[in-house]
């Protein structure tokens, strides 16, 4: 599962907002504001400046977005993967050399292939 604190992080870095953030994923306000401190501490790196009732992005912020989106494309087409009952023979070829390979017993291969074509052109840019 997509980490709860990255989808809550990826909420308020879209919005720039704690109270837009918490009304998308419908939690408290105090709650979202508590999620990105945990993963400040556990990052040891501060993700937004906060200048009032404003915040933006710090450059360490942007990279946890950018690659938190990776994540969360990877994950998606991962969870497909299962639900179409295809499997992916090395990912760690696919994320390094950015080659796969599929074996499928059932479900549109095609349609998953360009799903990884458009998501390896896009976003992975390692």
């Amino acid at each position: 599962m997509f980490d709860f604190r990255l989808k809550v992080f990826t909420a308020v870095a879209k919005r720039l907002s704690f109270t837009k953030a918490s009304e998308e994923i419908n939690i408290s306000q105090p709650a979202v504001s508590k999620h990105v401190r945990e993963l400040e501490n556990e990052l040891k790196s501060k993700l937004f400046d906060r200048k009032g009732n404003k915040i933006e992005l710090t450059i360490y912020g942007q990279t946890l977005l950018n690659y938190a989106e990776k994540v969360r494309t990877v994950h998606t087409i991962l969870a497909e993967l299962q639900n179409n009952q295809l499997a992916i023979i090395d990912i760690e070829d696919l994320i390094i050399n950015r080659n796969f390979y599929f074996v499928t017993s059932k479900g549109n291969q095609s349609s998953i292939v360009n799903l990884f074509q458009k998501f390896i052109k896009n976003n992975l840019k390692l």
